[in-house]
């Protein structure tokens, strides 16, 4: 579990954990023969555990999630359709990372409800 205290500090350490290893399909998996431990963009978010209740971490993964919408124009209604995708790249990843840690930074978090967030629109078209 993440333990940091606000959005943009739980979005770097997550960008610090993709840089360390990206994996798609799986929260994380540790390669056994160099203990390098991966994650996918919600392990980064979250920690390498699967608890979702911390509220920073929560509100980091909302941000992410308005960031990939915006970015991908309402293809993907979860965090992890954009991860899993075959189409995601590393690169992908990152650049929604770097842009959620700007709007978490500046103050521009959710402008719409949680709701709307996660409703499936093609208004950024």
């Amino acid at each position: 579990m993440s333990n940091a205290k606000t959005p943009t500090k739980v979005l770097k350490v997550g960008l610090n954990r993709l840089h360390k290893g990206w994996t798609k399909m799986k929260w994380s998996q540790t390669d056994k023969q160099t203990g390098v431990t991966k994650v996918c963009l919600e392990g980064a978010i979250f920690g390498y555990k699967s608890d979702t209740t911390n509220p920073a971490c929560v509100m980091a993964r909302d941000i992410v999630m308005q960031v990939i919408k915006e970015q991908h124009h309402g293809k993907y209604i979860s965090v992890q359709r954009f991860n899993d995708a075959p189409e995601t790249t590393m690169e992908d990843v990152e650049k929604v990372m770097k842009t959620a840690i700007i709007r978490a930074e500046t103050g521009g978090l959710l402008k719409e409800t949680e709701e709307e967030c996660y409703e499936p629109k093609n208004k950024w078209l």
